[in-house]
């Protein structure tokens, strides 16, 4: 077709190689499986992010409300609105980040790899918090601390209730708009939409039986299950994302062999055929898993200390 417009050709000859040429694109793509199982991946990779960051800021205002007794029951109100607030807010950051992305379109693949660099270093730093039990601690304490002395004034109660829970949300929210704009630019807004939207009917479920019900939940399990989610989207973004940087020529390429891997594997984990993809998703998943052996050390070694501290003191004070 290329050679036929350049060339000049007339127009009959034209548009029966056009059509010829989209009949072996549709026949490609429907041999790829491009349709419906791509989008069945983008829809669980959107619909996983935005249910495990809903997941954790439904967690935090549980802890949060369930901490408002007695004459503070009327703060609960007020953090609700704020938590209301950050959601409305998130939504308009999308809106705000996909305009300014579309206005950069004449660079999408740069974009695309900037982004999704961005994303992969914020979801890194996400999972390698989720495996340290000591951040959920102390991350949830400093919630409550915040919350103490917003009680303790009497003045701007209201407000700062609202601003309480407008931060715990919005948080989770900026982090999860920024994952979604790497899906967005390699798979199209109408696709992670219906993720988005899957994942927040799961919030939402979980949400309404926490503080409706007030249904006692296998929390510890929902986050393992949750994370092992958002290890799978880590994989397919690096994976994808090294792919990128090799179409922009940011990255080099040495291919693995000359036959590719099966295309669901490129599909759903980003899996190609060459070694720096693989090698990054391998750095990638010995950093996750190295992050939960290296928590899971360091919680040990501190209960060892702890006891042996506790059993240090009744010693000494029988020796006196």
């Amino acid at each position: 077709l290329a050679s036929l417009l350049a060339n000049k050709a007339p127009i009959g000859e034209i548009t029966v190689a056009r059509q010829a040429l989209v009949r072996d694109l549709t026949a490609a793509r429907q041999q790829l499986g491009a349709g419906s199982t791509a989008s069945g991946a983008v829809i669980f990779n959107a619909g996983s992010i935005v249910f495990r960051e809903g997941l954790e800021a439904v967690l935090i205002l549980a802890s949060l409300l369930a901490s408002m007794t007695g004459d503070n029951k009327r703060l609960k109100r007020p953090l609700a609105l704020g938590s209301s607030l950050a959601l409305a807010a998130s939504v308009v950051l999308f809106v705000l980040a996909r305009t300014i992305l579309l206005s950069l379109s004449q660079y999408s693949e740069r974009v695309e790899a900037i982004v999704s660099l961005v994303a992969i270093a914020v979801l890194l730093l996400v999972m390698n918090w989720f495996f340290h039990k000591v951040y959920w601690t102390k991350w949830i304490a400093k919630h409550h601390k915040k919350r103490r002395v917003l009680i303790a004034g009497v003045s701007s109660q209201v407000i700062g209730m609202m601003m309480l829970g407008f931060t715990s949300v919005f948080r989770e929210g900026a982090e999860t708009v920024l994952f979604l704009q790497a899906l967005v630019l390699d798979a199209g807004t109408r696709v992670v939409i219906e993720g988005t939207l899957l994942g927040l009917a799961a919030t939402f479920v979980v949400g309404f039986l926490m503080f409706a019900l007030q249904a006692k939940l296998p929390h510890k399990k929902m986050l393992i299950v949750t994370g092992v989610m958002i290890s799978l989207v880590l994989v397919m973004m690096v994976g994808k994302t090294v792919h990128v940087l090799q179409a922009v020529g940011w990255l080099t390429i040495h291919p693995i062999g000359d036959t590719p891997p099966p295309y669901w594997m490129s599909l759903w984990l980003g899996v190609f055929n060459t070694w720096e993809g693989v090698l990054a998703q391998m750095v990638a998943l010995i950093f996750v898993f190295g992050s939960y052996f290296a928590a899971e050390y360091s919680h040990k070694r501190a209960q060892r200390e702890m006891l042996a501290r506790a059993g240090a003191v009744p010693a000494a004070m029988a020796g006196d």
